[in-house]
C-alpha cells in the first residue's frame, strides 16, 4: 500500500488541469477519493458520493486500470477499492494530440466556432472539409446548431439556396458566443475548423497567474468560473482581433484599476493591446460577474455583547478576563441558565439546603480551569462566599462548555470553483460540521489557492476542495462533495475532528518542549504538607505565599478525586509541578499527591490547563 507522499506521486500524472484533460472528470473524482482514504473505500461509498450507480463507479475503475495498462486501483469484492502500488501514466500523452472531445454537443460547437469566424457565407462542404467530416454529417447537425444560435442576444442563423449558411450576429454577440463554447475548461479544439491554437495555453497560464495576482487582492474575489469568463474574454478578443472583427470604436479610454492592470498583463503576456472598446467591454463583463466572500466565519460572537444583558454573567466575564486574563464567551440560552442556577443555588444556601454533588469528584478532575474560575472570580461576586462542592460540581458544566470555545479554534480553508450558492451551501455544510470544534470556515476560489498556495498550506489546519485536480496535486487537499447529504456530511465531519486530534497533538507536543512537568522542591513540600496538616486554611496560604511566591488572591485550592490536592494560581511564569509526600488532612480527606499549576500571561491558558490535564493522568496524578 502507498504511502501518502508515495501516493500523491503516482497520481499526479494522471492530475487534470485547467488546459488540459488526462482522464474524464469524474475518474479524477474517483482517484481522489482513493487517495484520500487511508484504506479500502466500499464502491457503494464512492457511488453515493458522486451520485452515480456502483455499475458506473465499476466500469470507470476498469477504464482508469486499461489507461494504465495494469491494475493501478486494486479491487476486493469483500473490502471495495484501493490504490496499488502502480503508477497512473498520463493517458493524453499515450494518445497524442489527436485526443478530442467526441460527445455531439461538442461537435455542433465546433461548426459554430467556424461559422462565426467567416465573414460571408460558408457551404456544407467547405465545413465538412475543415472539420474532417463527411458533409451529411454537418447536414445531421444543422438542425441542433439552428436552435443553439439564437439563445445568445439577437444572433441569427440563416442558410441560402446556393449561398450556404452563415450566423448574422453583433461582434459582441459573437464574442460572447465563442466564450460560451470556450468554456471553463479551455478547450481550444473547439476551433478545430478555425486554426490551430495550442501555441497559445503556455502564455494563457502565464495570464493565469498574473490575473490571479490582480484578482486576489481584491476582498471578495471572482468565482472561478467567473474567472474562466475573464480568461476566455481575453483569449476571444485576440482570436477575434487576429482575424480582423473588431468591436465598434469609442474614444475615450476605460480608467477603472483594474481594467488597467489587466490591459497591461495582457500586453506584457500576449503583446496584445486593448482597444478603448475592448476595455469598456471588459469592464462590463466584470461588473456582471460573481464574487465570492472570502472572509472568515467563525462560529463565535463577541461574549460581552452577547452577555451585555445579564448583570451577573457580565460582571463573572469581566472578572474572568481582568483576574485570569481569559475572554470566556457564553451564547445568550447558555447565559441566562447559568444566572438562573447562580440565583436559585443562593436561595437553597440561604434556606439550608444542601445539594449533593453525584458527578462533583469527576468533574473536578477534569475541568481544573474552571473550578478555578469559579473559585476566584464568581466567588467574590457573590459576597465572598465559598460556594459547596457540590454545588459548586453543577456550575462546572456551564463554565467548562464556554471555555470548550476559547480554545485555538480549527482554522478550515474551503476551495472551490462552484457558483456563488453552490459554494455557500458547502461552506454552510463545513460550519455546521466544524461547530463542536470551533472551527472558522474560509472560502476561496482554486485560481486564488494555486496563486498562494504556500501561505494557505502554511496557515490553515485543514483543506477541502470540490475540485478533484487539487486533491490530486496538493495532498493536503481532501475531496468533498458540495452537497449536504448525509454521507458528505459524515465524511466532513470526520477529517474535522481528525484534524482537531492532530491539532492538538501538535499544541501538546509544543507545551511539552516549553513546559515539562517537574517535581515540587522537597522543603517545599514539607512545609505545605505540615500547614496542611494543621487543617488551616490561612496557615495554608501563608505557605504558599512564602515558600511559592504566590498571590493568595488569584489561588485555589480543592481536593481532586479521594487523594490528590490541586493547587491553581496565576503566576508570573508558567509551570506544572507534582509530588508523592506523607499522607496528610485536609478538609477532612486524606491527601497523598499535590499538583502545583502555575499560569501566567505566557501562554493560552485554556490550551495549557487541557495540556496539563492530559499529562497529568499519563503519569496516573488526578487533575
Amino acid at each position: 500500500m502507498l504511502d501518502t507522499r508515495a501516493r500523491k506521486t503516482a497520481i499526479q500524472t494522471a492530475c487534470s488541469t485547467r488546459k488540459g484533460t488526462v482522464l474524464q472528470q469524474r475518474q479524477q473524482q474517483i482517484i481522489a477519493i482513493l487517495s484520500g482514504s487511508d484504506g479500502w473505500v466500499r464502491g457503494s461509498e464512492i457511488a453515493g458520493k458522486l451520485g452515480i450507480s456502483l455499475r458506473t463507479v465499476q466500469t470507470d475503475i476498469r477504464r482508469i486500470n486499461e489507461a494504465c495498462g495494469t491494475s493501478a486501483i486494486e479491487s476486493s469484492t469483500r473490502l471495495g477499492y484501493r490504490l496499488s502500488d502502480g503508477t497512473l501514466p498520463d493517458t493524453r500523452a499515450a494518445q497524442g494530440n489527436s485526443a478530442r472531445s467526441t460527445g455531439r454537443d461538442f461537435f455542433e460547437g465546433q461548426i459554430i466556432a467556424t461559422m462565426l469566424f467567416e465573414k460571408s457565407w460558408v457551404s456544407a462542404d467547405e465545413l465538412a472539409r475543415r472539420l474532417f467530416v463527411s458533409r451529411s454529417t454537418i447536414n445531421a447537425h444543422l438542425l441542433a446548431v439552428r436552435r443553439i444560435v439564437p439563445r445568445t442576444g439577437k444572433a441569427e442563423f440563416q442558410a441560402a439556396v446556393g449561398k450556404g449558411i452563415r450566423i448574422v450576429a453583433s461582434e459582441r454577440d459573437c464574442r460572447l458566443m465563442c466564450m460560451k463554447l470556450l468554456n471553463e475548461d479551455c478547450e481550444y479544439d473547439i476551433f478545430l475548423g478555425v486554426g490551430n491554437f495550442d501555441c497559445l495555453r503556455h502564455d494563457v497560464a502565464e495570464l493565469d497567474k498574473v490575473l490571479a495576482d490582480i484578482f486576489s487582492d481584491l476582498p471578495c474575489p471572482y468565482t472561478g468560473p467567473a474567472f474562466a469568463m475573464i480568461t476566455n474574454f481575453i483569449i476571444v478578443s485576440i482570436m477575434r482581433s487576429c482575424f480582423g472583427f473588431t468591436l465598434p470604436a469609442r474614444a475615450r479610454r476605460c480608467r477603472d484599476t483594474h481594467v488597467r492592470k489587466i490591459a497591461a498583463a495582457v500586453l506584457d503576456t500576449f503583446g496584445y493591446s486593448f482597444s478603448a472598446a475592448e476595455e469598456y467591454e471588459l469592464l462590463s463583463l466584470m461588473n456582471n460577474m460573481s464574487v465570492m466572500d472570502c472572509s472568515p466565519r467563525a462560529q463565535q460572537d463577541d461574549p460581552l455583547q452577547i452577555a451585555g444583558g445579564y448583570g451577573l454573567v457580565a460582571e463573572f466575564l469581566q472578572s474572568v478576563e481582568e483576574r485570569c486574563g481569559i475572554r470566556i464567551l457564553y451564547d445568550v440560552e447558555l447565559a441566562d441558565a447559568f444566572e438562573q442556577h447562580v440565583d436559585r443555588m443562593l436561595e437553597r444556601l440561604n434556606s439550608g439546603i444542601a445539594y449533593r454533588g453525584r458527578e462533583t469528584t469527576r468533574l473536578f478532575g477534569h475541568y481544573p480551569l474552571a473550578v478555578h474560575l469559579l473559585r476566584i472570580c464568581l466567588e467574590p461576586l457573590l459576597g465572598g462566599i465559598r460556594i459547596p462542592d457540590a454545588e459548586a460540581g453543577y456550575l462546572v458544566p456551564y463554565v467548562s462548555h464556554a471555555l470548550e470555545k476559547c480554545q485555538p479554534g480549527l482554522r478550515i480553508l474551503l476551495v472551490t470553483n462552484e457558483n456563488t450558492g453552490q459554494a455557500l451551501v458547502a461552506r454552510r455544510m463545513i460550519q455546521w460540521c466544524a461547530e463542536e470544534v470551533a472551527g472558522e470556515v474560509q472560502m476561496v476560489p482554486s485560481y486564488v489557492f494555486t496563486c498562494h498556495s504556500d501561505d494557505y498550506l502554511r496557515d490553515f489546519n485543514l483543506i477541502m476542495t470540490t475540485e478533484p485536480f487539487l486533491a490530486l496535486q496538493f495532498e493536503q487537499a481532501i475531496l468533498i462533495g458540495n452537497t449536504s447529504d448525509h454521507g458528505n456530511r459524515n465524511t466532513v465531519r470526520n477529517h474535522i475532528l481528525r484534524a482537531r486530534k492532530e491539532l492538538d497533538r501538535r499544541a501538546d507536543a509544543k507545551m511539552r518542549e516549553d513546559h515539562p512537568i517537574e517535581s515540587i522542591d522537597p522543603d517545599t513540600l514539607q512545609t505545605l504538607s505540615l500547614a496542611c496538616a494543621t487543617g488551616d486554611s490561612s496557615a495554608v496560604l501563608q505557605a504558599l505565599k512564602t515558600e511559592c511566591s504566590l498571590n493568595i488572591a488569584f489561588l485555589s485550592l480543592e481536593a481532586v478525586g479521594p487523594c490528590c490536592l490541586s493547587i491553581v494560581a496565576r503566576s508570573d511564569r508558567s509551570s506544572i509541578q507534582h509530588a508523592l509526600c506523607d499522607p496528610f488532612t485536609w478538609n477532612g480527606k486524606r491527601m497523598r499527591e499535590v499538583v502545583l499549576v502555575r499560569y501566567s500571561n505566557d501562554v493560552d491558558p485554556v490550551s495549557f490547563f487541557r495540556y496539563a490535564h492530559r499529562e497529568l493522568n499519563k503519569q496516573g496524578y488526578r487533575f
